[in-house]
């Protein structure tokens, strides 16, 4: 994600990164992110439940994308 998080009232832009099918640390470590696609725009949600329905579908939508770079 890069932009703000309506939901949560916060307008300044972030980049946040959700890195699928990984479990270990990376704070502090440099990271390099390629952009393959675009899954969404920026949206609000009316509260925080919303928010999990919509990035499970993200998530569903972005091994999608992922299987097609393989």
């Amino acid at each position: 994600h890069i932009g703000p998080s309506p939901t949560f009232g916060q307008q300044f832009p972030r980049v946040e990164a959700h890195l699928l099918n990984y479990d270990g640390s990376l704070y502090g470590r440099p990271l390099e992110i390629e952009f393959i696609e675009r899954v969404r725009g920026v949206q609000h949600f009316e509260n925080v439940d919303c928010l999990k329905s919509q990035l499970a579908r993200d998530v569903e939508v972005t091994h999608e994308i992922a299987r097609k770079f393989g």
